[in-house]
């Protein structure tokens, strides 16, 4: 076991791991009311990690169109979910790792981002411990698990023969690793049974004030930077954004209180190197004084949205 494997960073970094308040913990009813009144549908998905299994919550919404017949959301099935995205009919799915102070009952500025700039559907997942999940504490490698989960319904095996949707990837802060760390497995479980389908279903990755590593955010020396995201390798973007293969788009805000925005650019010199001439683009955009939960807010909203739209519209 190396140095770093001997520390539990979850304990190292017991900020990163604040979950928030379990509002309606002692009501899981009432929880499910309140997303379905958000027109988000509701299904458990089974996710197995650190060799035990549970079944997760998770959400989705669909694009609502000039003419569609109204649904009225409901806790369906994972097949319900299926035949819903089938007959969508090609339309991509954006899957959402939400950060530290949010949870799925939570996370609208994204949900509604996603139905209004991305004519996607929405999914996500509850982290362990969060929201209406019982859990008794966090760990970053069950919020991965679950990701790597969500991932494998919406874009392989599961769900590839039948949908063939393409796949949107989002992330804020912390769920920006909770993304890439769940990527890393799934390429890594696709290469070892001979099958890349995960590249080729990929349109954009969208990360939201990412960090290089957690190490990075404590050791705050520019000169140190880099060395301690090489020695301490748990969530550790700098590492898993070499697995990733497809268009990445990154928001910072300058005056972000929380993650500082030269983490952006660091990543993005990681990702461009490790893609080499592969056909791969990447955009960073900084948003002006923006703070760590502002940045699909007010004015920030519309230009993030105009200038994730030429982006995507230049593939």
């Amino acid at each position: 076991m190396s140095f770093s494997e001997a520390w539990s960073w979850e304990d190292v970094f017991p900020a990163i791991f604040q979950p928030t308040p379990l509002e309606f913990a002692d009501d899981p009813g009432r929880t499910l009311r309140h997303l379905h009144s958000l027109d988000l549908y509701t299904f458990y998905l089974q996710v197995s990690s650190n060799g035990a299994n549970e079944e997760v919550l998770c959400v989705c919404r669909f694009p609502r169109k000039p003419g569609d017949e109204a649904r009225r959301a409901a806790h369906v099935t994972r097949a319900n979910v299926l035949d819903m995205i089938r007959e969508a009919k090609g339309t991509p799915v954006a899957l959402y790792a939400h950060g530290n102070a949010e949870s799925v009952h939570t996370s609208f500025a994204v949900s509604e981002f996603v139905q209004e700039n991305l004519d996607s559907i929405y999914v996500s997942f509850e982290w362990r411990g969060y929201g209406m999940d019982e859990s008794k504490k966090p760990r970053f490698d069950a919020q991965s698990d679950r990701c790597a989960a969500l991932l494998r319904f919406v874009s392989s095996d599961v769900g590839c023969l039948v949908l063939r949707n393409p796949v949107i990837l989002i992330g804020y802060s912390l769920g920006c690793a909770v993304l890439l760390d769940a990527v890393e497995k799934r390429r890594r479980a696709l290469s070892d049974a001979g099958n890349d389908v995960l590249s080729h279903r990929l349109v954009v990755t969208i990360l939201l004030a990412p960090f290089l590593s957690a190490a990075a955010l404590v050791v705050t020396p520019s000169f140190l930077t880099d060395v301690v995201t090489h020695i301490f390798p748990p969530m550790n973007n700098a590492r898993a954004i070499r697995s990733l293969r497809s268009d990445v788009f990154v928001v910072h805000g300058t005056g972000d209180d929380v993650i500082p925005s030269k983490h952006s650019p660091k990543l993005l010199e990681v990702f461009q190197s490790s893609v080499g001439n592969l056909p791969h683009r990447a955009r960073l955009l900084f948003l002006r004084d923006a703070k760590h939960n502002t940045l699909l807010a007010g004015t920030n909203r519309l230009r993030v949205a105009m200038e994730l739209q030429q982006f995507m519209s230049a593939r």
